[in-house]
This record gives C-alpha cells, sequence and structure tokens, in this order.
C-alpha cells in the first residue's frame, strides 16, 4: 500500500478548534466563522510575514501565539487526515500568582495567559467563570460542526472539511488535484476532565453518576470520538498524570503547584476504571480507546495490567496520540538504556520507555511523535540543533524528529519485530507548545519530508542499519512515507476491520 505521495500526510493529534474558538468570545462567542479572514474561523491564517515577530519572540521565549494547524495550513500542507483534539482549557492554567495583587487587577495575568495560549483574554474570563468542562466540550464539538462540508474558497481552488462519522467513512486513495480538496477530520478528546471532573484542582469533587453520563453521551455522538486521553495537565479524578511544566511562562503561576496532586507516581482511581471499563464496552460496537499520553507511569503501569487481565482476549490496540522517548528501558528500571542514544533525549516519565514501544508494536498500535521541541530532545542537543549555521538549521531540527524515528526502530529490531509500523506523526500544533524550530506550521510539514528522506539514508547505509534484520532493510522513501501517511493508514484499517 506504498502511496509515496510526498505531499500528502496524516497528523494523528492537534488543536485546530483551540485559538479560533478562544478568539469567537471577543465577538459571537462560539461561532465558526465562515469568512476566512476571520480569526474567529477555523480557516483563519497567519501568513508567514505577519508572525515573524512572534517567530522571533518563541526562539527567544518558547512561547507560540501564532495558529499552527489551521485548517488553510492543513490544506497547504496537504493534510488528507487530521485527528482534532477536543480540549477544554483546565482551570489549572487560569489560577495564577498575580491573581491578587497590582499586576493582575491590570489585566497582566490574562495577558500572559493570552500570549501563551492565543486564546484571547474573553475566552481565559470564560474558563475562570464556568463550572462544567462537559459543557466547554461540548461548545468545542458545535464550533467544530459548524462549518463541517462547508466549501469555501481559498487561492481559486474549492476546499472543505468532512467531519467522519466512522472510521469505515475515511478515503485514502492518494490526492493529486488540490481543487475541490477535502480534509477528513477524526475526532478524539484530550483530558478525561473533559467529562466534568478534576473541576477544583487538587480536590475531589466530582458526581460520578453524572461523569459515567457523560461518557455514554459521547459515545452516542453522531461523530463519536476515536480515542480519549484520560489524563492531562493536572489532577483529574480518574488517575495520575506526568509532569509538563517546569520552566518558562509557568513561574508566572501557580501551574506548577497545581500539578501536584496525582503526580508521576498517581494511581487509576475506583472513579477512573469505572471510565475506562465504560469507555471500552463494545457491545453496541462504539468502543472508545484510551490514549496513554500525559498518565503517570503508575497509570501507565495499572492500565496495562487491566489490558492483560480483563481484555486478554480483544483487541485494544495502545495509542500514544503525541509523544516521545525516552532512551531508558522499562518504566521499572529507568535507569537502564537499550541502545546509545539515551543521551539525545529528554529522560523524562511523560516521554515513553523502550518497553512501552514493544508492547505499542505487539497490540497493533500507532505511536505519533510530537513536533515539540521541550519533549524530543535533551536540552544539549536542542542547543545544537539552535546554534547551527542557517543553511545546515532545518537538517538538525529533521534530525530532532529522524532520532525518535530511529530509535523506536532500533529497539522494535532488536526484539524481532518490524522496525518501522508504529511511528507517525502527532505534532500536537495549537496545542500549548514550543513547535520544531523551521517547520513551525502544517504549512511546512511538506518540507521536513527530504531532510527526514536524508537521515533515513544516512542510517539504512551505515553500520547500524545494515545490521538491521532483512525484513527491515527499506528504502528511505518507504519509511518516511510511512512516517507521514502509511502507518496511520494502516492503523485506521486495523481499527475498522476490529470495529
Amino acid at each position: 500500500m506504498a502511496h509515496n505521495n510526498k505531499d500528502i500526510f496524516i497528523d494523528l493529534h492537534c488543536h485546530s478548534i483551540s485559538k479560533p474558538l478562544g478568539q469567537s468570545f471577543r465577538g459571537r462567542s462560539g461561532i465558526n466563522n465562515p469568512n476566512r479572514n476571520s480569526k474567529h474561523s477555523i480557516w483563519f491564517w497567519n501568513r508567514p510575514k505577519a508572525i515573524q515577530l512572534d517567530k522571533l519572540i518563541n526562539r527567544a521565549l518558547g512561547l507560540t501565539k501564532f495558529t499552527q494547524a489551521d485548517f488553510t495550513a492543513l490544506h497547504k500542507g496537504g493534510c488528507n487526515v487530521v485527528v482534532i483534539a477536543l480540549y477544554p482549557l483546565e482551570k489549572g492554567f487560569v489560577i495564577n500568582r498575580l491573581s491578587n495583587g497590582t499586576l493582575m487587577k491590570l489585566g497582566f495575568g490574562d495577558l500572559l495567559l493570552n500570549f501563551v495560549t492565543g486564546y484571547s483574554d474573553k475566552r481565559i474570563d470564560h474558563v475562570q467563570a464556568h463550572d462544567n468542562y462537559f459543557q466547554d466540550l461540548e461548545l468545542e464539538y458545535e464550533f467544530l460542526k459548524q462549518l463541517d462540508g462547508k466549501t469555501i474558497n481559498l487561492d481559486r481552488q474549492k476546499v472543505s472539511y468532512r467531519i467522519v462519522k466512522d472510521i469505515k467513512d475515511l478515503n485514502f486513495q492518494t490526492v493529486k488535484d488540490r481543487n475541490n480538496f477535502e480534509i477528513q477530520v477524526v475526532l478524539s478528546i484530550e483530558g478525561g476532565h473533559s467529562l466534568n471532573c478534576g473541576l477544583v484542582p487538587g480536590e475531589d469533587t466530582a458526581d460520578a453518576e453524572e461523569v459515567l453520563r457523560n461518557t455514554d453521551s459521547i459515545k452516542s455522538w453522531k461523530h463519536r470520538p476515536l480515542f480519549i486521553t484520560l489524563a492531562h495537565h493536572f489532577h483529574n479524578e480518574l488517575c495520575g498524570h506526568a509532569k509538563t511544566f517546569d520552566k518558562g511562562p509557568t513561574k508566572y503561576t501557580k501551574i506548577n503547584e497545581q500539578q501536584m496532586k496525582g503526580l508521576i507516581d498517581g494511581p487509576i482511581t475506583q472513579l477512573g476504571r469505572q471510565v475506562i471499563n465504560r469507555l471500552l464496552e463494545n457491545q453496541d460496537h462504539n468502543r472508545i480507546y484510551i490514549d496513554v499520553k500525559h498518565m503517570s507511569t503508575q497509570s501507565r503501569i495499572e492500565y496495562y495490567e487491566l489490558l492483560d487481565i480483563d481484555y486478554n482476549d480483544e483487541w485494544i490496540p495502545i495509542i500514544v496520540s503525541h509523544g516521545a522517548v525516552n532512551g531508558s528501558r522499562s518504566l521499572g528500571k529507568p535507569w537502564r538504556h537499550t541502545t546509545g542514544n539515551y543521551r539525545y533525549f529528554k529522560n523524562e516519565d511523560i516521554n515513553f520507555y523502550d518497553e512501552e514501544l514493544i508492547r505499542i508494536a505487539e497490540s497493533g498500535g500507532i505511536f505519533g511523535i510530537q513536533l515539540d521541541e521541550r519533549r524530543l530532545a535533551s536540552e544539549l542537543e536542542l542547543k545544537k540543533s539552535n546554534d547551527a549555521k542557517k543553511r545546515d538549521r532545518k537538517y538538525e531540527k529533521a534530525r530532532l524528529v529522524w532520532r525518535q524515528i530511529e530509535h523506536i526502530a532500533l529497539v522494535l529490531d532488536k526484539s524481532d519485530q518490524f522496525a518501522w509500523g508504529i511511528q507517525s506523526l502527532g505534532t500536537d500544533f495549537d496545542g500549548i507548545i514550543d513547535p520544531l524550530n523551521d517547520f513551525w506550521t502544517a504549512a511546512e510539514i511538506p518540507d521536513l519530508v527530504p531532510f527526514l528522506e536524508m537521515h533515513a539514508h544516512n542510517f539504512i547505509n551505515g553500520a547500524a542499519g545494515k545490521r538491521f534484520n532483512n525484513f527491515n532493510q527499506l528504502s528511505p522513501t518507504e519509511i518516511i512515507d510511512r512516517f507521514m501517511q502509511l502507518n496511520a493508514i494502516e492503523f485506521f484499517q486495523r481499527v475498522k476491520d476490529f470495529s
């Protein structure tokens, strides 16, 4: 099923809705404007010249306000299928250290969060005031549905997006003509708090019956989410979460303090187990899978055990929609390393261990590699890429992504598995990330391909690549085609077959 179309890619995780929805609160709240020149439109595109200052600020401070996964950028980059993550902004972000001070009274706190998120101060005020995450989730869903199937004119071309009702509705034919280009949208949800739990940071206030009713509700949506990221940044009364912030703009807030409960070794709660079982129940063929990104190490261990014991005779793939490797061998022995590559990576528990990569492959799962510099590389390797000469910078930035692809391949080949079958793209664009410099937005994803192929060529023709099992001796083009689209296509096909 080789496609070899370098102009097409699939993204397993991005947040195209968050910024235009946030901006809509400055006008008609929750209205997705069909005028693509409006910041309230999911089609609004920050033209490159208009975001030069924002890029300079990003290089200096790691803050990203410009849009990255608006639907115009997705179209320009050739995104055929995108998994849009619905995400009600967590209240832990809007409780800040300046809340009782003069600067906060002058609006500085909201302005800071507005810059970090690009959501608008009015949206932040709304998050501070509301008392129901699930209603906020439904607001995002309704915002996306408003322009579903509506054609707009873009650069003299007719373009649209379509939310798929079922994974069986996806069309993977290679796109040759950008006119009448249709972006196919698969839904996911980021954060179990979306079910309306974890509403008071650090406290247990959820109504279990309400949470389970909300779980049933999303399973009956017209466009059922494919998976849900159970954890996110803060305690949500379902499971533990991994650490996500340690410096940068969070020093002005109480975000680090709010993260503490359930951090790192937090287990799956009794309510969390009920939610997991309700999501995975498939009597009506409406299963929603679990995305293990953001779960604490303890919660991941418990989830894998739950699958081994309670779902041993069912196909439940392990999904990481947007992640990175940490180069360490196992959750139980994080100091041991399988390959010599560990020094290249950010050795934190939000990133994934080698034993998890093997489990993902064995389960028929998928691993979306995110384009967040904070996750992809150690501080030393990131500095090296930043210090590269301008003519070499794209090559060096692409190396950070390639090392992720390569490490997964090394681990899987060593365990005599297919080495290139789980790596995919899960950018996390328009999330609260520090994007890969020089490949800033979805429009620039095709520019990444030739540089990745260079790195793949060097690896396959080098000593390590030549030692691979014969069945893992792929061409550079095949390897990168799998990363850009084919592995995601095969994953969707497996979901379709087992639905």
